[in-house]
């Protein structure tokens, strides 16, 4: 028996550790980081996943140092700007942002609204952009729209099934947490610029299969 793995999330986590043991910069390890993030969310379309939430800035995380922030921004521009478009193209999937616009620097903010491309109903497939994210915030706000039907009104509205976690660390860091009620969790020791497509697709596959061990068989 196979199950259809229809919602991942991906947190992106260890690329400042990988950037002081590599000896890169911050922003040269998140760009390269987010060229990997590309491909692993290309690799996941290809595998049948329709809808993936990707983990790319918290609202804690703008509390951090400026030069840190910075490069994450930096590139994180460039990433809206040059890589995404090619996927919405390819895969004809609405990239939604899930989080805060005004508390995000404007000149960020508007290469962010750029890159978002809502295609509605006709769009078999969606990214959802979690920046400036914090799950308090996302239920207040959709409490606020309708409080008896919150839950279509939250940034991030279908279930996860499968959440993939570099890094070494074994917990969700307030990632989609309503959402991720029921997900299954794997979580990798690699830091992100060393996670490999097979790693990612060992990953889908084993949720696939993972029916049979539910059943008991």
């Amino acid at each position: 028996m196979t199950r259809e793995l229809r919602h991942l999330g991906i947190i992106p986590d260890g690329t400042r550790r990988w950037a002081r043991r590599n000896k890169f910069t911050y922003y040269e390890a998140y760009w390269l980081a987010l060229q990997k993030l590309t491909l692993l969310i290309d690799t996941a379309f290809a595998y049948g996943v329709t809808t993936q939430s990707i983990y790319l800035l918290s609202k804690d995380n703008l509390r951090r140092e400026h030069s840190d922030l910075e490069a994450v921004l930096q590139a994180e521009k460039r990433f809206f700007l040059e890589l995404l478009p090619n996927l919405a193209q390819k895969w004809q999937c609405s990239i939604i942002h899930a989080g805060r616009l005004d508390i995000l620097p404007r000149w960020f903010a508007i290469s962010l609204e750029s890159a978002c491309k809502d295609l509605d109903s006709m769009a078999d497939r969606r990214i959802n952009l979690l920046v400036g994210y914090d799950p308090v915030d996302e239920l207040l706000q959709a409490v606020s729209v309708n409080p008896n039907k919150f839950w279509n009104h939250l940034w991030v509205s279908e279930q996860v099934d499968l959440v993939v976690r570099t890094g070494h660390g074994q917990l969700l860091s307030n990632f989609l947490p309503l959402q991720c009620g029921y997900a299954e969790l794997k979580f990798f020791t690699k830091l992100f610029n060393d996670l490999q497509i097979d790693d990612l697709v060992d990953a889908i596959l084993d949720y696939s299969n993972g029916g049979d061990r539910l059943m008991g068989r």
